[in-house]
C-alpha cells in the first residue's frame, strides 16, 4: 500500500508579469500540449498537478498580488517531488518562476537554490482528493491495462 503526498507552493508574480507567466503556463503547464516544456510525465508517480494564476485583488484596502499556485499529488514525497522539478524541469521552472518575488537571479540558479524557492514557498496543505487511495500511478496504469486486457478477450469469446 502506498501512500500519496500532496504539495502546494504559492509565489507571488512581479508587477506587469501576470501576463507572461499566464501565457507561459498555457503552453508549458499544460501536459495535454504537444511537446511542453514542463514534462510532468517524467515526474516519478504524479497523480496529479496543476498551474493556477490567482489575480490580484484589493481586500480593506490592501492590494494583493497576482500569484501562482502549483499543487500535485504524487507517489513521492515531496522532497523528491521538489528535486524532480528543480533537475527534471529546471528550464520551465525558470521561466515561470523568475516572474515571480524571491526568484533566484539567472547567475544564482542552480538545484540548490531552486529547491530553496520551492520549499520557502510551500504551503501547508490541509486536504486533498485522491481518486485511487493507496494505489500507485503504476498499479493504476496496470489495472487499467489488465482490465482492458480482460474486456478485450471477453469480447473476442462472445463474438
Amino acid at each position: 500500500m502506498a501512500n500519496q503526498h500532496s504539495v502546494v507552493l504559492r509565489a507571488f508574480i512581479r508587477p506587469g508579469k501576470k501576463d507572461i507567466v499566464e501565457n507561459l503556463l498555457t503552453k508549458s503547464g499544460n501536459p495535454a500540449v504537444a511537446n511542453s516544456p514542463f514534462p510532468f510525465q517524467q515526474f516519478q508517480g504524479v497523480h496529479f498537478a496543476r498551474w493556477v494564476i490567482i489575480p490580484g485583488t484589493v481586500i480593506k484596502n490592501k492590494c494583493i498580488a497576482p500569484s501562482v499556485l502549483y499543487s500535485a499529488v504524487s507517489d513521492v514525497k515531496v522532497p523528491e517531488h521538489f528535486e524532480q522539478m528543480a533537475t527534471k524541469a529546471s528550464e520551465a521552472l525558470d521561466g515561470i518562476f523568475e516572474h515571480c518575488e524571491g526568484y533566484p537571479a539567472e547567475a544564482n540558479r542552480t538545484p540548490v537554490t531552486r529547491l530553496a524557492f520551492l520549499n520557502k514557498h510551500r504551503l501547508a496543505t490541509q486536504l486533498f482528493y485522491s481518486g485511487s487511495p493507496k494505489r500507485t500511478v503504476r498499479q493504476i496504469k496496470n489495472e487499467a491495462d489488465l482490465h482492458s486486457a480482460v474486456a478485450g478477450f471477453a469480447s473476442e469469446m462472445h463474438d
